[in-house]
């Protein structure tokens, strides 16, 4: 295993013990930004969740904004989407069992057009790891609003960690709590746990 992959394994398990001191196993769990299924595959091992929703559009982005993103590039590259599509596939095909037992519901469509899809109270996790620019954080989060159950939890991945995004996980989720809609009650390994302010 190289150093890339050993230090990827590292800050998922850091992921999941985050998560693990707020839910059990048998959740209901929503995540937003699926790529290759990787973090989807270790939530899944770990929580046994009751449904799992999974959601990416697995869409090639073009545009200058997205050139160092794990979906983007320039308008050069022909296999950008191609690649996307396989990647979709794959997680397809990692998860077949599930998705035929109905333990998982894989959606490839964008957040903000399935949240009307879903139900109100519903979720014991919303693991939001999408598209990290400040608009579709601030976004991923108000529609979550309505979907996670009282006692829930919703955790934004990259919280305080700049990136190519211009720092969009931080400012979104500042905005908003700053606006009253939600409170930071954990930070760790760029993870930030949020509840909605009652």
């Amino acid at each position: 295993m190289n150093l890339k992959k050993i230090l990827k394994k590292f800050k998922t398990d850091k992921r999941i013990r985050v998560i693990k001191k707020f839910i059990g196993k048998k959740a209901r769990i929503l995540e937003i930004g699926v790529h290759e299924g990787t973090f989807s595959n270790l939530l899944l091992k770990q929580f046994k969740p009751e449904i799992f929703y999974l959601v990416d559009p697995w869409k090639y982005e073009s545009e200058e904004t997205y050139k160092e993103s794990l979906y983007g590039g320039n308008l050069s590259n022909p296999d950008g989407q191609k690649k996307l599509n396989d990647r979709y596939e794959t997680v397809k095909l990692n998860f077949k069992e599930q998705i035929t037992s109905g333990q998982i519901i894989l959606i490839r469509k964008n957040s903000d057009e399935v949240f009307n899809l879903l139900k109100d109270n519903f979720f014991d996790l919303i693991y939001i790891d999408g598209n990290h620019t400040f608009n579709f954080v601030k976004l991923d989060i108000t529609n979550s609003l309505k979907k996670i159950k009282k006692d829930g939890i919703i955790v934004c991945d990259d919280y305080a960690s700049p990136g190519w995004w211009d720092d969009g996980v931080t400012k979104a989720v500042n905005k908003m709590c700053k606006e009253n809609y939600i409170k930071k009650i954990f930070i760790k390994s760029n993870q930030c746990v949020l509840k909605k302010v009652s």
